[in-house]
C-alpha cells in the first residue's frame, strides 16, 4: 500500500494500519479496502492472481484501465478489478 500511494502521490489512507492489526484479516480483505479508497481517488485496482496465494495489485487511473485489463487474458493471467 505504501508503494501505491507514494507512486500515485496520494496521501496515505488512515485505515490501513487499523485493518492490518485486526486478527484474521486476509490480504484480499486489505486490498478490497484499498480498492474502495482508490475509487474515491479516480483509480481502480487491477489484481493479478499469481496462483501462489498472493496478488499483484496495479492501480490504474480510470481513463487508462481498459488496455491492461484487456491484455491479461492473452497472457494467461487471472485478473479482476476490485
Amino acid at each position: 500500500m505504501k508503494a501505491i500511494v507514494r507512486t500515485l502521490q496520494l496521501p496515505a489512507p488512515l485505515f490501513v494500519s487499523s485493518v492490518n492489526r485486526q486478527p484474521g484479516v486476509a490480504t484480499l480483505d486489505v486490498l478490497v479496502k484499498v480498492a474502495t479508497w482508490l475509487r474515491c481517488q479516480n483509480y481502480k485496482l487491477l489484481l493479478i492472481d499469481t496462483g501462489a496465494e498472493e496478488y499483484l495489485p496495479f492501480p490504474f487511473g480510470l481513463e487508462w484501465l481498459s488496455d491492461p485489463f484487456r491484455v491479461t487474458p492473452s497472457l494467461s493471467l487471472a485478473a479482476r478489478l476490485i
